[in-house]
């Protein structure tokens, strides 16, 4: 994925890093976490053997800045990071997720499926033309809330932010 811009990295940024596949290594870690100082830490966990290969999150932004070709393979990394965080929330919105309430004895007593409508919705509001709108005034919010009203999910369980405890 990043061979085209991970050979024009220059040789001083290569060097900081200790070797190409270090570089390598980062940029995937950056993929699967997105997030330069958890990839750094990642990194830097992998190689806990050699302490002086350890480089900090701070001196590798330093390096983005400085170098396009490391900038261009940190962004595709990050969008690579976007793109899984969107499947997940896809998955949990439309197929839901199991919730398991085991007994007291450990055992499982019941398995129920729930969806998100929060997410279903913002998943939409950012991939469909019908359901964005410009937020802040009351013609969003009224035009929301009727989108909202106007979605039948079924009868299924609806995962809830609200503490319905306290009065």
């Amino acid at each position: 994925m990043f061979e085209k811009n991970l050979s024009k990295i220059s040789a001083v940024t290569v060097g900081k890093f200790g070797t190409a596949s270090a570089v390598g290594a980062f940029l995937e870690a950056a993929a699967s976490c997105g997030s330069v100082s958890r990839a750094v830490e990642i990194v830097n966990n992998s190689n806990s053997s050699k302490v002086d290969s350890m480089i900090s999150p701070l001196h590798v932004q330093r390096l983005i800045n400085d170098d396009r070709y490391l900038a261009k393979c940190v962004a595709m990394a990050k969008q690579v990071a976007v793109e899984r965080a969107e499947s997940v929330l896809y998955e949990r919105a439309i197929n839901g997720y199991e919730e398991i309430t085991y007994g007291r004895d450990g055992q499982p007593m019941q398995i129920k499926r729930k969806y998100c409508s929060k997410s279903l919705m913002e998943y939409l509001k950012a991939n469909s033309g019908k359901y964005c709108s410009k937020a802040g005034t009351n013609e969003a919010k009224d035009a929301e809330a009727e989108q909202t009203s106007d979605i039948d999910i079924g009868k299924i369980e609806v995962e809830s932010y609200a503490d319905y405890g306290k009065t």
